[in-house]
């Protein structure tokens, strides 16, 4: 067994800072992450719709990554918290067991599509390449005879992104008569927003074409059509899912409370409940909120909280005192395509382009590469129509 004294699984922003963390306090650690390059995930959807292009949200991990961190493109199947070790496979089909004296897991979540129980195939958005595949399936339906009726499955932020992505993107190319059906199984979407803004959400996706349907499933029939939930029959949809995530790894061996989406639940130094010898941050993290309940998935918790782990990891190895993680809610915003709703700061509520504007930027801000950064700044003032 080849021994190495930290594994860092995920290369995310919580990844990426955690390997930064320990590089300044210069220990060296292994990061293992499935793809050779990181991705800016909040921009995903513009990259499936074809406004945002594609090489300003993916930058190789190596050339990002600290000089004492060893980079390696291997998938995780299993962890053993008991025996602190790792599986490694990598793409020649040769698979490693890599020990571990601490453990940073920060691989994310996915969307599981397969437990829908559909027909055909349906497109979720976890990657780059699942972007590319919507914008390949977007393209597809320009070369129709006849236009297809384009389903998504869960209004959260990626569903209602995808779906105005998707409307804007057969508007602009003149195919305006294709038919887009949102499906939602809770009684209503963004149920965590106030009336007002959760309404104004709501007429724009009426506004443009989109048909709500809340309180539906959307179910299989045996001639490999699908049923919504008023019995509507539809007959070979293009299906979209973005349903919820779960936790990327689901193989663990060993105890770790957990979350029903598979998130691990930590403590305030992002430890992994009963393993002191494993920290957990990002998406994989189920951290305690101030007011109740846990935190949201969000890219300024995985960036800051990979950064505590990461030096955690270094206070324990240098006899120093951890230090709590005290996550600040700078806010969020979810995109419309041509506008947005928005909080800073859990206080103001925002609407039009001006939050807009304030997703680009964080794009540009959050970004690896000047090229990059100035693209998505330029992005924030010229917005899409």
């Amino acid at each position: 067994m080849q021994e190495s004294k930290i594994l860092i699984i995920g290369g995310g922003f919580a990844g990426i800072q955690a390997a930064k963390a320990l590089a300044r306090k210069g220990i060296v650690c292994t990061l293992l992450d499935q793809r050779p390059h990181t991705e800016m995930l909040p921009a995903l959807p513009d990259v499936a719709s074809d406004w945002i292009k594609e090489e300003h949200v993916a930058h190789d991990l190596p050339s990002i990554l600290p000089g004492n961190c060893d980079f390696r493109q291997a998938t995780v199947t299993e962890i053993d918290f008991n025996r602190r070790t790792v599986q490694a496979e990598y793409s020649n089909d040769e698979g490693e067991t890599l020990g571990y004296d601490y453990l940073l897991l920060s691989a994310g979540s996915r969307t599981e599509v397969s437990r829908l129980g559909l027909p055909g195939e349906i497109y979720k958005l976890d990657s780059l390449d699942d972007a590319r595949r919507i914008k390949n399936s977007l393209y597809g339906c320009l070369d129709r005879e006849k236009a297809p009726t384009l389903v998504f499955i869960g209004a959260g932020y990626t569903g209602i992104e995808l779906a105005l992505g998707a409307q804007a993107f057969l508007k602009v190319r003149g195919r305006t008569d294709s038919r887009l059906i949102m499906v939602e199984c809770a009684d209503k979407i963004l149920p965590f927003l106030p009336e007002t803004r959760r309404d104004y959400v709501e007429r724009d996706l009426l506004d443009k074409g989109i048909e709500l349907r809340t309180g539906e499933r959307i179910l299989q029939t045996d001639d490999g059509s699908v049923r919504l939930g008023n019995g509507e029959r539809i007959v070979s949809p293009v299906i979209y899912a973005a349903p919820g995530s779960q936790a990327s790894i689901n193989q663990i061996i060993g105890s770790a409370p957990c979350l029903k989406d598979g998130r691990i639940i930590v403590d305030r130094f992002l430890r992994a409940a009963g393993r002191e010898n494993v920290f957990v941050c990002g998406d994989a993290a189920a951290i305690a909120a101030s007011n109740g309940g846990y935190l949201r998935k969000a890219v300024n918790f995985a960036y800051y909280g990979g950064h505590r782990a990461g030096d955690n990891i270094a206070r324990i190895m240098n006899n120093q005192p951890m230090r709590p993680f005290h996550p600040v809610d700078a806010g969020w915003v979810i995109p419309l395509h041509d506008k947005a709703v928005g909080n800073i700061f859990s206080r103001l509520y925002l609407q039009g382009r001006l939050p807009l504007r304030l997703h680009y930027f964080m794009c540009g801000f959050r970004n690896y590469s000047a090229v990059s950064r100035r693209y998505f700044y330029k992005t924030a003032v010229a917005l899409p129509e």
